[in-house]
């Protein structure tokens, strides 16, 4: 049988596998070694079984993995959201949804110290949610703001989602993380704008909360200086070339180590849980990792990524038409797949693609994580929806789901902007140099 005709049939079993819920780490291993029999007999097969895995991950790159997941995890028990969202409620809570504004501002300061939306989910719906119901909010637009805000930690650096992607293509971690931030910027003020033309439409939504003097204003942001001082180290260590990527991931960690000791946050018990779900959130990537390149090889062995490319430019596809149609993909597969899967599943096949039609490495990386974003919180399978949905149970999921809507909305005008306007992402990396 054709090799090429085998990788159709691997990709579609793995698309089977994954729906019927085989994890995907086990999934694209065992598709992939099958895939590696059938298209190059016993000895390719185990040539690449027997130095591919290790060969995969032993990878200086990894070792930013575990740094920035033990400083999320210093950052969900240190309260650093917290303390962003009182500083962001005192300053905008007159504002016509101030609160929920502050909101967005409390995900994208928790995004500059955790790369897990899922984690910011959960902590932005336990924190944000209560208070503005208490001063008379929609449930659906608090719902819709936390989950929605939750996502600017997938695109603010340190992000989860961009160690992934630069696993797979070996592009520059820290002038991702750099390119990153312009976007973050740019997607919590059209998040602002979203809730502030809502209720300005319908200030039912949104009552306005009590004034502040200007004293009690400038006292709260001393509550945001965690987060001022770990994005700092963080963002302006790799920007000034004073760390690479991985130390500043650890002077990062031991930074957050230090406040969440400093507050009192931390102890014996809540710091053993820290360093085993560290443990066990890097090793859940490492495997889906190892087994997905497994399967990527095989691809890549049956040339389907090659045959892609060919068929596409045979098309006479300009970039914008390719980029739309990739938009339109991302969406579909959004509905089913988490963002991890999903940039397992389609950055090795349609990372060649993309860069052979003149798109910036760098860039495309962005583009996939706000692609991610927009998975993340669309049904059926929008998993900041769920985690809010299970934090604050007496909301339904219909309504939060109803909830983000708008802002999905606001996504896609931030898609629209990049793709227009490149340098939003590319600006910042430009000045790095090298």
């Amino acid at each position: 049988m054709d090799p090429f005709v085998i990788g159709l049939i691997g990709f579609g079993a793995l698309l089977i596998a994954i729906l019927i819920g085989v994890p995907i780490a086990f999934a694209g291993a065992l598709i992939g070694t099958l895939g590696f029999f059938a298209t190059g007999g016993v000895d390719i097969a185990f040539h690449f079984l027997g130095s591919l895995p290790y060969s995969e991950v032993n990878s200086y790159v990894y070792t930013t993995l575990p740094l920035y997941i033990l400083l999320g995890e210093f950052a969900y028990y240190g309260g650093y959201a917290y303390g962003a969202y009182r500083a962001g409620r005192a300053w905008l809570g007159r504002l016509p949804g101030g609160l929920a504004v502050a909101t967005v501002l409390g995900g994208a300061g928790f995004g500059a110290v955790c790369g897990a939306s899922v984690a910011a989910s959960a902590v932005l719906g336990k924190i944000c949610i209560p208070e503005m119901r208490r001063h008379g909010y929609d449930p659906g637009l608090a719902a819709g703001t936390v989950a929605s805000s939750a996502n600017l930690s997938s695109m603010i650096p340190p992000s989860g989602l961009m160690i992934v992607y630069a696993i797979f293509t070996e592009v520059s971690l820290g002038k991702l993380f750099v390119a990153g931030v312009l976007p973050g910027l740019l997607l919590a003020a059209l998040f602002s704008i979203t809730i502030g033309a809502r209720v300005s439409l319908n200030p039912k939504l949104a009552p306005p909360a009590e004034r502040l003097s200007f004293l009690s204003r400038l006292a709260a942001i001393r509550h945001a200086w965690g987060i001022l001082l770990i994005g700092g180290i963080v963002l302006g260590g790799i920007y000034s070339g004073l760390f690479t990527v991985t130390e500043a991931g650890g002077a990062g960690a031991f930074a957050a180590f230090l406040i969440a000791l400093f507050s009192r946050s931390l102890n014996s018990s809540n710091l053993r849980g820290i360093l085993l779900s560290a443990v066990k959130t890097t090793v859940m990537v490492l495997f889906i990792v190892v087994g997905i390149l497994t399967f990527t090889s095989f691809l890549t062995l049956s040339r389907v990524p090659i045959v892609i490319s060919e068929t596409l430019k045979a098309f006479a596809l300009g970039p914008i038409s390719l980029i739309c149609l990739i938009v339109v993909l991302y969406l579909f597969l959004g509905m089913f797949f988490d963002a991890i899967s999903m940039i397992a599943l389609t950055v090795p096949v349609l990372y060649p693609t993309v860069v052979a039609f003149g798109y910036d490495p760098i860039w495309f990386g962005v583009f996939v994580v706000l692609m991610c974003e927009i998975g993340l919180i669309t049904p059926p399978v929008g998993i900041n929806c769920f985690v809010v949905a299970g934090v604050v149970p007496d909301i339904s999921l219909v309504t939060v789901f109803r909830g983000v809507m708008p802002f999905v909305i606001a996504d896609l005008v931030a898609i629209a902007l990049i793709i227009a306007f490149p340098k939003i992402v590319l600006f910042l990396p430009s000045l790095m140099g090298g």
